[in-house]
């Protein structure tokens, strides 16, 4: 199983941080993942709710395109996305037996 992060997604937790403690449920943060079962988790957009409530109808539409294309890509084309750095690969998530 792939942990991964993409690079815009990296960008945006560096700058913001994920956990954004003490700021209250308006002041969170919303992620957005891709899950293929028992293939990939892939952490590919994120924002600020005190800059943005919920995604826009285009964001929607984008994400939505884009999650059908991750639907597609194989483990051979995620590990050359992985070698390219399209891809950041999440240590420490690795399940447990």
């Amino acid at each position: 199983m792939f942990y991964l992060k993409t690079k815009y997604f990296t960008r945006w937790a560096g700058k913001e941080g994920i956990a954004l403690p003490g700021k209250g449920k308006s002041g969170g943060a919303r992620t957005i993942l891709f899950y293929q079962k028992d293939r990939k988790l892939i952490f590919c957009f994120g924002f600020s709710k005190n800059q943005q409530e919920n995604l826009s109808d285009v964001q929607l539409k984008a994400l939505n395109k884009l999650s059908d294309s991750f639907q597609n890509i194989n483990e051979e084309a995620t590990k050359k996305d992985i070698k390219h750095n399209e891809f950041i690969r999440i240590s420490g998530m690795e399940v447990q037996p």
